[in-house]
C-alpha cells in the first residue's frame, strides 16, 4: 500500500509505505506579504542520502549511502506537491533521509556530500535565469513529515537594478538616456556547502542596464532592467549619459561617470524587516551657457534586489 500525506499511528508496528513528494518554497527568515514565491510550473533536481536512524547527517554524512540520484521532480496535477513521474518510496522507518535540491533541472549543476549543490560554468551575460539550491535538508523522516518534504529554495544570484530621481525646478527636465556599469564579472561556479561561495572568473564585460528616454521626476522610480548578477565586490565607474532641458527649451546631452564601490549580494530580512540596499550616486549637472550657470542633479540607487531578501544602506558619491 502506498500512502501520501497522511501521518502515522506511532503504536503501530507496521512499517507503511510513502512515496516521495516535494512542497518547494521560497528560504525567508519571517513570515511577509512581499515574499516571492517558487513558480508553480518550474521543475528542480533532487537527490537524498540515507543514514540508519541512530546516525545524523552533521556527524555522519561520510557513511551516508546514496538513496536517491538526482531525479525531476515535477508538479502534480494538483498544484500542492510536486513528485517523479514514476513514484519513490522512502526507506524502511529505521533509516532516515537527507535531501539536496536545485533548481532548474536543466542547470548545469551536480550534488555532492563535500561541496553541496554545484552550478558550474555559469555566464549571467548568456542565461538570465534564476538559480536555486537548498542546504541540506537533514534527517527527514518519513513518519514526522507523513511522506511529504518542504524544500525551501535559497537564491545563488543577486538581482541588481536602478532608481532614479532628479532635483531641478519643475519647468526643467533631466531625460535619461543610458546607464551602464562599466565593469562587472559575469562568469563564474557555485558551491553552496560547507558554506556558499562564488568562484569567479576574472573576465569583465559591461552591463547596460537601461537604453532609450526616461524623464526623471522628483520621487525616486525604478528604471530599466533587474538583471541577475553573482555577488561580487564592485569597483567600477557607472556611466550615466543624460539629456538636460532647460526652463527656456533649450537643451544639451552629456555623459558622466561616477566611480562606486559596492557590494553586490544576496540580502536577507533583517529583524522580520522588508527592506531595499541601495548605493547613492548623485550626480551634479552643471551646465555653462553664455553668462549663465544652469545647475541640475541626478540622484541614482543603485541596489541588490531580491523579493522579501532586502536591507537598507545609503552612500554618497559626488561627481
Amino acid at each position: 500500500v502506498i500512502m501520501t500525506g497522511c501521518a502515522l499511528d506511532r503504536q503501530n508496528d507496521y512499517d507503511v509505505e510513502y512515496a516521495l513528494e516535494f512542497q518547494p518554497a521560497m528560504y525567508m527568515h519571517v513570515a511577509t506579504d512581499g515574499a516571492d514565491r517558487f513558480p508553480a510550473d518550474r521543475t528542480f533536481g533532487i537527490c537524498a542520502w540515507s543514514l540508519p536512524e541512530r546516525d545524523a547527517w552533521e556527524d555522519d554524512n561520510s557513511k551516508a549511502d546514496v538513496y536517491l540520484p538526482v531525479k525531476e521532480a515535477v508538479p502534480m496535477s494538483d498544484g500542492k506537491v510536486w513528485a517523479f513521474d514514476e513514484p519513490v518510496l522512502w526507506p524502511a522507518k529505521n533509516r532516515h533521509l537527507t535531501f539536496l535540491a536545485y533548481s532548474p533541472y536543466d542547470a548545469a549543476a551536480e550534488c555532492s556530500v563535500e561541496e553541496g549543490v554545484c552550478f558550474g560554468n555559469v555566464d549571467v551575460l548568456e542565461d538570465q535565469t534564476d538559480l536555486l539550491y537548498t542546504e541540506p535538508l537533514a534527517d527527514m523522516d518519513k513518519t514526522d513529515c507523513g511522506g511529504v518534504v518542504t524544500v525551501p529554495f535559497r537564491h545563488a544570484l543577486c538581482s541588481m537594478n536602478f532608481r532614479v530621481k532628479n532635483r531641478v525646478a519643475d519647468d526643467e527636465k533631466i531625460i535619461i538616456k543610458k546607464i551602464i556599469l562599466d565593469a562587472a564579472r559575469h562568469c563564474g561556479d557555485f558551491r553552496s556547502m560547507p558554506d556558499p561561495r562564488w568562484i569567479l572568473d576574472a573576465r569583465t564585460a559591461r552591463f547596460v542596464f537601461f537604453e532609450g528616454d526616461y524623464q526623471t521626476g522628483h520621487q525616486p522610480s525604478e528604471i530599466g532592467d533587474n538583471i541577475l548578477m553573482i555577488p561580487q565586490a564592485l569597483e567600477t565607474p557607472v556611466t550615466v549619459v543624460y539629456e538636460f532641458v532647460t526652463h527656456a527649451g533649450t537643451s544639451i546631452t552629456q555623459e558622466l561617470k561616477t566611480f562606486i564601490v559596492y557590494m553586490a549580494t544576496i540580502l536577507q530580512l533583517h529583524r522580520g524587516r522588508l527592506m531595499y540596499q541601495g548605493q547613492l550616486i548623485e550626480l551634479d549637472v552643471v551646465w555653462h551657457k553664455a553668462k549663465h550657470i544652469v545647475y541640475g542633479h541626478i540622484e541614482l540607487l543603485i541596489g541588490s534586489k531580491i523579493t522579501a531578501q532586502r536591507t537598507q544602506q545609503k552612500v554618497k558619491h559626488d561627481l
